[in-house]
């Protein structure tokens, strides 16, 4: 699939999350991080890597950002401002901790 096609379909994600009533635990929600979920990981690595010496895991990370992300972030606009959010909501994760 190609990178444009992988966005378009982050981002119809996003809009049926959006639609919902659910929030964080809505089958779109499930859907968008399933969709995303090993590239979210590799991030939350990243930011865990780049801080150093850290206690969470990535797993935690990646996870903890996703709740908060998912019960607050409703007015996301596409893929890349979906990643770019979770992104700074992990760096944000580790700077609190």
């Amino acid at each position: 699939m190609s990178e444009h096609k992988i966005e378009n379909s982050i981002t119809h994600l996003l809009e049926d999350w959006q639609r919902s009533q659910d929030g964080v635990k809505s089958k779109a929600f499930n859907a968008l991080i399933v969709a995303c979920y090993s590239q979210l990981h590799r991030m939350a690595a990243a930011r865990a890597h780049a801080v150093g010496s850290v206690t969470l895991s990535p797993t935690e990370i990646l996870h903890e950002a996703i709740i908060s992300v998912g019960e607050s972030s409703k007015s996301l606009k596409n893929s890349g401002h979906f990643l770019a959010t979770m992104s700074l909501k992990m760096r944000s994760l580790l700077v609190d901790h």
